[in-house]
């Protein structure tokens, strides 16, 4: 988590090249500020989620699917974000290019 909270500013160049249109909405603040503003949502949600499982079908479902899904679903947007490029793709998520090559296969991306 602290190498996610280093300070926003250096990656605001990087996004305004990625999507000109969302430049004018980057955040403000550091990306610990970011983190902190939408940690409450972020819980909720998947709070949310978790409850409405845990209603439907009595049980949840297993902690490595989950994770398996949010891993699944982070790659493929970084790739939809850089366009498919997967060098920056690998960068956005700080994952070694290597690493995000092998993900890619065991996701059958």
């Amino acid at each position: 988590m602290a190498e996610m909270c280093t300070d926003f500013e250096n990656n605001r160049a990087n996004l305004a090249q990625l999507d000109p249109e969302a430049a004018p909405y980057v955040y403000p603040g550091t990306r610990a500020e970011l983190f902190d503003d939408l940690a409450p949502t972020i819980g909720e949600t998947l709070d949310y989620r978790l409850d409405r499982a845990a209603k439907e079908s009595g049980s949840l479902p297993p902690l490595a699917a989950m994770l398996a899904n949010l891993e699944r679903r982070a790659v493929k947007k970084a790739l939809e974000i850089t366009n498919g490029n997967q060098t920056q793709a690998a960068h956005m998520l700080d994952v070694p290019h290597r690493s995000f090559k092998r993900m890619l296969a065991a996701l059958g991306l």
